[in-house]
């Protein structure tokens, strides 16, 4: 399936809802390494309904968005949420490979979806990995890009407190405390982070 998307497009750059059911396939069967074919490539372009006027499959395109359209048939409509999910599978596919760096980036660029002042749940789970991910990157929890909605960051706050207790323990270098807080969060990270590995028992 990725070798027939990149027939399609080399460059891989223009979302189509094929990449959001290949890293389904992926993600279900745990695949991340074959992931890392389509993953590794930057989304730089979404399809329009129709091609340019005047434009022809044939015709020479600066960016395959100029012949990959909804009108085209190769990709279905998709919403929002659509592609949010597929930044969401990139980083779980890079979290399985133990890539902690690029996983914790496309966390940031679902946090940073432009709202309307509220935070989906994809949103919320973004923001709880985030915060995961940057104790494994920098040691530490630094500020999100200002592009992130303030109202939105406010409410993801306000519903990952067990893992802001982690960073907060984290922070206090009391291997104790942190150990704790894992263990008591641990049913909620089997529910949204099946690829994060089981915490040892205490002792």
């Amino acid at each position: 399936m990725a070798d027939a998307m990149t027939r399609l497009d080399p460059s891989l750059g223009t979302f189509t809802t094929s990449h959001l059911t290949f890293l389904r396939k992926c993600l279900d069967t745990q695949s991340y390494a074959a992931a890392l074919k389509v993953i590794q490539h930057d989304i730089h372009s979404f399809p329009p309904k129709t091609a340019p006027e005047g434009s022809l499959l044939c015709s020479t395109h600066y960016l395959s968005n100029g012949y990959i359209t909804i009108e085209s048939g190769l990709t279905a409509k998709f919403s929002l949420q659509d592609v949010q999910e597929y930044q969401m599978l990139c980083a779980m596919a890079y979290i399985g490979l133990r890539k902690w760096n690029e996983a914790k980036y496309h966390c940031e660029y679902i946090i940073c979806t432009p709202t309307n002042n509220t935070a989906n749940g994809l949103m919320l789970e973004a923001y709880q990995k985030w915060l995961l991910l940057s104790l494994l990157v920098d040691g530490d929890v630094k500020s999100l890009p200002r592009s992130a909605s303030g109202n939105a960051v406010k409410t993801m706050k306000a519903a990952a407190k067990p893992y802001e207790a982690i960073v907060e323990a984290f922070k206090q270098s009391d291997p104790a405390k942190l150990m704790a807080e894992f263990h008591e969060a641990q049913s909620l990270f089997d529910e949204v982070s099946p690829v994060f590995c089981h915490l040892p028992s205490p002792g």
